[in-house]
C-alpha cells in the first residue's frame, strides 16, 4: 500500500503492508489512543474506473474528534473537526477489490484538531 498521510501527520510511505498500515491507524499516538473518540462520515462519493483492474475512489471526509482528559471520559479536554478529501487507490487481486493506498487532502479544521492527537515516529511503526 502507498499511503501519503503528508497533510495529516507529515508522513508518507510508498510501500507497506496492510498489517502496518493497522499498526499505525491503531498506534496510541494516533487513533488507537484510549483517550481519542472519532468518527468519520464520508459524504459524496465518486468512482473512477482506471483499468478492469484499478479503481480510484474520490471520497468527502468529516472527522469529528474528542480527547479526553483521563479513562473515565468523564472531562473533555479538546476538541476537533476535520474536513478533507480523500483519494483512495484500489485493486482487484484474485478477484477482490483491495486497498492499495490513499492521500488525504485536508480543507479546513476547526477548534484544536491539531492538539487530539500526540503524534508517533511513523517510520518505526511495523
Amino acid at each position: 500500500m502507498a499511503i501519503d498521510y503528508t497533510e495529516v501527520n507529515g508522513h508518507k510511505w510508498e510501500a507497506m503492508s496492510a498489517e502496518h498500515f493497522v499498526g499505525i491507524m491503531s498506534h496510541v499516538g494516533f487513533v488507537g489512543d484510549p483517550l481519542v473518540h472519532t468518527q468519520h462520515h464520508i459524504g459524496a462519493s465518486k468512482w473512477e474506473k482506471v483499468s478492469d483492474e484499478e479503481a480510484v475512489g474520490y471520497h468527502q471526509l468529516r472527522a469529528a474528534y474528542q480527547r479526553y482528559t483521563a479513562s473515565d471520559r468523564r472531562l473533555v479536554e479538546n476538541i476537533g473537526h476535520g474536513h478533507a478529501m480523500i483519494k483512495q487507490f484500489y485493486r482487484r487481486i484474485d478477484g477482490e477489490w483491495k486497498l492499495q493506498g490513499l492521500r488525504p487532502t485536508i480543507r479546513w479544521n476547526e477548534f484544536e484538531a491539531e492538539r487530539i492527537f500526540r503524534g508517533f515516529d511513523g517510520s518505526s511503526i511495523r
